[in-house]
């Protein structure tokens, strides 16, 4: 795998297995070794090749201390600088001492030594561990992560396997849940993955992710190197007098003209009046000037850095630090960086990892009353300002502002206060412009001629300085153009300072408008998909089925016509993975050019061509979580269609009824996958999708070929289905309404069509009817639910498919009944058990498959906890904690539910520290949404008795703060129950919640 180029380097360690306790302290000491003899071997070569670290097993700690020691606040290793990814082969991440199998890294030492002591990896050194990958969850990894896991498939006499059937390291064990985290599941033994086969899986899949590494990530500069475009550095700050002046900066344009609501809305954000609230948040309470910034992002040529340069002059008096960064890269960037703090005589630590970084004293920053604006420009890469977003910031000292101009929209960690996306001119803006450019005194020209010069060329700046310079090179005056134009455009753009080229370097009408047919059908599809990154799988999936005019029809076809689009800079071009972007302005122009009939006709085929790779839902995989997460891929584009559908830009249009399959499909998304505000989404997308449905009477729809009443049927059903569960959720009491009308719509089709698919809807359909009763409002209709849950057990029975497992959640809702509110917990249990052994059965024990498994474990934890069996119901509270995590992430309303019921174990058995790090886990995923109010308030109550019974002062003080908080929300929540805090105890504020999520 490697080239003459590589240069590969070794790390072998040996610790005894006879050392009982103190293993684990060996095993850890050796990360710091690790970085050291790394960085020996690095040396003067680090900038040669991009490091990629590939450890197998127990090393994965090793590696994972080093990269935690490398990116904490003190002088890093030499992994920073040089590192690109790591792959992580056979190793378990596991957070806590009670997740997950630990036992399987005794077992799996014992693949390798026979002589393993027996107190070695015990409880101690199970939490010394998970520490270090808590510690390393919680980075912010600059470089992708893969992690090669056991698949299912392996035969018992190949694998070792523990004595529940399962591999060693299974996915759900593997995932350390890095952003860009790549997942490899191979049907290998646990020692066959530590033979790298050429030409075998893990061969392959090495060799795509190594290819897969971007070279913009990858190629950090060491900053042991200092640009010698920095100047001296000066150890001792100097005292600054008056205004420091610009450093860095183009001239100001003489002929800039209009966009004063733009500099308006800078100008506010960057220097609020003294009346204005306060926007620092987190800088103010720690006492620090607040950090203000703006962002100005737009396509090409519409003047982001003019406007940042007229701002800078026309309030450089009000700044005693202005600096001007070319921020296009990395190197830009860290010279940019290198000249402001050398210029300040702010020091520079040569072993710290970026140049803006310090570890001195205070003397190495800004006095707080010193204003400076920092304006990067061309930051089209927004990871290159991760770090100073990050906290460099802070480390200038100050009171620091910045301005950034990208074409790009922002993403990840780099969060901008305000932002701004910049419109082409206004007609008069750019009439202006034209007059100030075209300066003859022969024929000035009627603002009318100007404003219909303007509109031609679409408003953009660049291509009005190019028109008028053309003008004035041809002698052609402003009312000969305007017929000129038509013929002779590309004349006009001819006449340009290549310098401003880069990118949309034509004015977009123009070049859309002459574009080849077939390159203009793709322009034109791609106008409705998220711009940010439309995978090419999606655009090539049916190339000879499209009936889209001119759309390309065979795979050489499509290459042309992207072709001419990146030619044009029109859209950029990723090649792995394969999508293409495009400027979300460009999109509107695009489709504000079509007329309805040619919209909808291309709405509809970018429709057909998402189906054509869109998981939908059905009776069987409505909670997979492969589905949920390829659907997740696919989702920005849903949301793309639901805004042109909403006629935010564009015409309004009727689409295909098809696209309502995408709506409801995302609204279920939204139900699943719910924390804030996302039940909103969930009803949105869903309430779309019946407008869309009734907006056009049978025979319109028969007529322009919408006749499949059978589809119509069941997409209108499931509109309704997903607005009902959504409104269920948010307490919202017409959802007994609503998914009472999906009942009836749904026996109508049943009745009409027999569709199996329907058939096997019907009891999920009972149980969320029996739901929808059980709302906050509807507490006295228990006996409506508990007959809904009864024809749902039936409608299943009737529907059951050998092989296959039933729908178990009407089982699960009157087992809840039961325990919650008549105290029968053997019959609760009786109802469940059998269900979850059904499914480890099906599945494998604690798989995350589906999110059922999750729950269900959370619920048979509940009823062992009312039962009196702690242990037992910590155990399941733990795998279910797992399973929910592993399936849906923290920041997931299921999730939290997981974590708050592991919490009150934690609580029980004294394990306040714990019972904290859950609890703090789920608040934020509650925030202020008034539905998860009594959720949030149960949290906050328990984690205010949490902090007293850990004792201290400061847990006292904030514990009681808490408490205070917490019944301040029940009075609102329970406001005739008059009970002090004191009187309270779990039960009480169980009560509260949604009897699902108790």
């Amino acid at each position: 795998m490697a080239n003459r180029g590589s240069r590969l380097f070794f790390f072998d360690y040996k610790i005894e297995l006879n050392i009982g306790d103190a293993f684990c302290q060996r095993l850890l000491g050796l990360g710091r070794l690790f970085s050291s003899a790394l960085g020996q071997a690095l040396s003067v070569e680090a900038k040669r090749r991009p490091l990629l670290l590939i450890c197998y097993g127990m090393g994965s700690f090793i590696v994972k201390k080093s990269v935690f020691q490398a990116l904490a606040p003190q002088p890093p290793s030499p992994l920073y600088g040089t590192l690109s990814g790591i792959v992580f082969i056979g190793a378990l991440h596991l957070v806590s001492a009670s997740d997950g199998p630990w036992e399987n890294w005794r077992r799996i030492l014992k693949l390798h030594r026979k002589d393993v002591s027996e107190t070695i990896l015990g409880s101690k050194n199970f939490d010394e561990l998970a520490q270090v990958c808590e510690r390393f969850d919680k980075l912010n990894l600059q470089f992708r992560v893969m992690s090669v896991f056991q698949r299912p498939g392996v035969s018992r006499s190949r694998m070792f396997r523990s004595q529940k059937g399962s591999a060693l390291v299974e996915e759900a064990y593997a995932i350390t849940r890095s952003k860009g985290e790549y997942l490899v599941g191979l049907p290998l033994s646990y020692t066959d993955l530590q033979s790298v086969e050429p030409g075998g899986d893990l061969y392959r899949e090495l060799l795509g992710f190594i290819h897969k590494l971007s070279p913009r990530r990858v190629a950090y500069e060491s900053a042991l190197e200092m640009p010698e475009t920095a100047g001296p550095v000066t150890p001792q700050q100097q005292p600054l007098r008056g205004m420091c002046p610009i450093t860095g900066y183009w001239a100001r344009n003489a002929a800039f003209c209009g966009r004063d609501d733009i500099l308006d809305q800078i100008h506010k954000v960057l220097m609020p009046s003294e009346n204005q609230d306060s926007q620092g948040g987190d800088d103010d309470e720690l006492g620090l000037s607040p950090f203000k910034s703006v962002l100005i992002h737009g396509m090409g040529g519409l003047g982001k850095t003019e406007i940042a340069l007229e701002y800078v002059h026309r309030h450089k008096t009000e700044f005693q630090v202005i600096f001007w960064i070319d921020s296009s890269n990395q190197q830009g960037l860290k010279t940019g960086i290198s000249v402001m703090r050398s210029k300040l005589g702010l020091s520079m630590t040569p072993q710290l990892r970026d140049p803006l970084y310090s570890n001195a004293s205070d003397s190495s920053k800004l006095d707080s009353s010193i204003k400076w604006l920092i304006v990067f420009d061309n930051a089209n890469d927004h990871s290159v300002l991760v770090d100073f977003w990050a906290s460099d910031h802070l480390l200038l000292g100050g009171n620091g502002s910045a301005i950034v101009t990208s074409t790009n929209t922002p993403v990840g960690c780099f969060d901008p206060l305000f932002t701004i996306h910049l419109p082409p001119m206004t007609v008069e803006e750019g009439s202006h412009l034209f007059q100030r450019l075209y300066i003859s005194g022969e024929q000035q020209g009627s603002i009318e001629t100007w404003a219909a010069i303007t509109a031609k060329v679409g408003g953009l700046p660049l291509a009005i300085a190019r028109t008028a310079l053309g003008m004035r090179y041809k002698h052609i005056r402003p009312d000969e153009f305007v017929n000129y134009y038509d013929r002779h455009a590309k004349e006009f753009h001819a006449y340009c300072d290549e310098r401003l080229s880069e990118h949309y370097n034509l004015a977009s009408r123009w070049k859309i408008e002459r574009l080849q047919p077939s390159t203009l059908a793709l322009l034109q599809i791609i106008s409705v998909f998220d711009p940010v990154a439309i995978p090419e799988h999606i655009l090539t999936g049916c190339l000879g089925e499209v009936k889209l005019q001119h759309y390309p029809k065979d795979i050489g076809a499509y290459i042309d016509a992207r072709g001419d689009l990146i030619t044009y800079h029109l859209v950029s071009h990723n090649i792995s993975p394969r999508f293409l972007a495009i400027d979300g302005l460009l999109q509107d122009i695009v489709r504000y050019q079509m007329d309805t009939t040619t919209l909808e006709n291309v709405y509809n085929t970018a429709t057909e061509l998402l189906l054509a790779v869109f998981p939908l839902a059905y009776c069987s995989n409505l909670y997979e979580v492969k589905r949920l997460r390829e659907v997740q891929e696919y989702l920005p584009h849903v949301v793309a269609f639901k805004r042109v559908l909403q006629g935010k830009t564009g015409p309004v249009i009727q689409p295909h009824i098809n696209v309502c399959a995408l709506l409801n499909d995302a609204s279920w998304f939204y139900i699943l996958q719910q924390s804030g505000y996302s039940l909103l989404e969930a009803k949105q997308f869903a309430s779309l999708s019946q407008v869309v449905l009734e907006s056009e009477s049978v025979s319109n729809r028969k007529a322009r070929g919408y006749e499949d009443e059978e589809l119509l049927d069941k997409l209108l059903a499931d509109s309704y289905r997903y607005q009902g569960i959504s409104e269920m959720h948010m307490n919202d009491i017409s959802a007994v309404k609503r998914c009472r009308i999906w009942m009836f719509t749904l026996l109508s089709g049943i009745k009409r069509f027999n569709d199996p698919e329907d058939i096997q809807t019907l009891p999920i359909a009972h149980n969320e009817v029996g739901m929808a009763w059980m709302c906050t409002r509807y507490k006295d209709k228990a006996e409506e639910a508990e007959e809904s849950w009864a024809l749902a057990c039936k409608a299943s029975d009737q529907a059951a498919q050998p092989g296959k497992l039933a729908f178990p959640f009407p089982w699960v809702h009157r087992a809840l009944i039961a325990a919650y509110y008549t105290g029968d917990y053997h019959a609760a249990e009786t109802l469940v058990a059998p269900i979850l052994e059904q499914r480890e059965e099906h599945w494998e024990r604690d798989g995350i498959a589906t999110i059922e498994t999750g729950l269900i474990l959370a619920f048979m934890g509940n009823f062992r906890y009312l039962q009196g069996k702690s242990g037992e119901a910590y155990e399941l509270h733990t795998r279910a904690a797992s399973v929910l995590r592993s399936a849906l992430g923290d920041n997931s309303v299921y999730a939290s539910f997981a974590y708050y019921r592991l919490a009150v174990d934690e609580y029980e058995r004294g394990m306040y520290s714990k019972a904290k790090e859950l609890l703090e886990k789920c608040l934020p995923v509650y925030g202020d949404v008034p539905w998860y109010k009594p959720r949030s308030a149960r949290c906050i109550w328990k984690l205010g008795r949490t902090l007293h019974a850990e004792g201290g002062n400061d847990n006292k003080a904030e514990g009681s703060k808490l408490l205070e908080k917490a019944m301040k929300l029940r009075r609102e929540l329970a406001p005739d129950d008059k009970r002090e805090e004191s009187e309270l105890g779990d039960q009480d504020w169980d009560e509260l919640v949604f009897y699902f999520f108790r």
